[in-house]
């Protein structure tokens, strides 16, 4: 059966449009941002990130906010049995985390650029100050190797990609040989990481000393007989960096570490591996102790050599650090 086509014309299509007279031209301007003071955007923040992880990404508990003591993770009535924290009552006006992400989002530009100067990219003046070997150190292929990737990372346009909201809430720009993170934490400054390729990892040593009193060990805890079931460690570890090597971190690792055997997301400690895997387990300092999601890196300032474990030794002993240079440095 043949269907006679009526295909409209351009000029009646214009027909049907009425009211153009109406209408009003502005410009558009895509990099245009709403003016927010920044203590409301970290108090918007604070009210809106997730409490517990039952909230996911959007969604907000109806349950008693709790918040530990030693370590301040918060969880909900019905999700903070397990593992065993130190609870207290967390009292927090809340807020929509749709309603921040939207006020946010209006805050941020979608494009970022660097306003750098060529000669601030001079990267050759640094050598006056670096030891340039083979042997040790940076080799002077790496030197290049650093100054080309500063470069890219600095010249290229750094596009919005996502913001995710977490116990604390992240804004990711990307480029294609830079990242940039912006952090709002309730319980810190705003940060900016900026992350590029950077395959240098540098040594240093720390000053290690057992204090307190004793606990059992992690397979003492588990219960493993023969020469496990007595095993101690030490419930306090104080550790020391000389002042030269603390400028190389991102902060200042010194200070006195409590043992929280209650706390942990897993096993306590980080002897959980098994097998070979084992040997690859150390112990690290971050800045993030929270639960983090997959896909995400925990920012690791230090690690301790593979070969040390907790123990009962006495005296101060001295241990190899080592601070993997990966391009992230910290802005605030």
């Amino acid at each position: 059966m043949d269907v006679d086509e009526h295909i409209e014309s351009d000029s009646a299509v214009e027909g049907h449009i009425t009211g153009e007279e109406l209408l009003e031209s502005r410009p558009l301007d895509p990099a245009a941002t709403k003016q927010v003071e920044l203590m409301r955007v970290l108090d918007m923040a604070q009210c809106s990130a997730r409490l517990c992880i039952c909230e996911s990404r959007a969604g907000m508990t109806t349950a008693t906010i709790s918040q530990c003591k030693d370590c301040l993770v918060t969880s909900c009535k019905r999700c903070g049995g397990r593992p065993t924290h130190n609870h207290a009552p967390y009292h927090v006006d809340r807020l929509s985390s749709t309603v921040f992400e939207k006020e946010l989002k209006a805050a941020l530009p979608m494009c970022l650029e660097f306003s750098i100067e060529e000669d601030d990219l001079d990267c050759d003046t640094l050598t006056e100050n670096l030891t340039l070997s083979d042997e040790g150190g940076m080799s002077t292929k790496q030197f290049r190797f650093w100054k080309e990737t500063v470069r890219c990372a600095m010249k290229d346009f750094l596009r919005f990609t996502a913001i995710k909201r977490q116990e604390l809430w992240l804004v990711n720009y990307e480029s294609t040989s830079a990242r940039l993170e912006l952090v709002l934490s309730p319980t810190s400054k705003p940060q900016w990481f900026l992350e590029f390729g950077l395959p240098i990892t540098e040594t240093l040593d720390v000053k290690v000393q057992g204090t307190g009193k004793l606990d059992p060990s992690f397979k003492s805890a588990l219960g493993l007989q023969g020469a496990f079931a007595a095993e101690r460690v030490w419930h306090t570890w104080k550790l020391t960096v000389d002042p030269d090597d603390a400028k190389r971190l991102d902060f200042d690792i010194s200070g006195t570490y409590k043992l929280l055997p209650d706390w942990s997301t897993f096993l306590p400690r980080s002897q959980a591996g098994r097998g070979d895997f084992a040997k690859q387990d150390c112990y690290s300092f971050s800045s993030a102790h929270r639960r983090i999601d997959f896909g995400e890196d925990r920012p690791v300032v230090a690690a301790l050599a593979k070969s040390w474990r907790e123990h009962d030794g006495k005296g101060v002993e001295r241990v190899h650090a080592y601070v993997k240079r990966h391009g992230q440095g910290l802005w605030a």
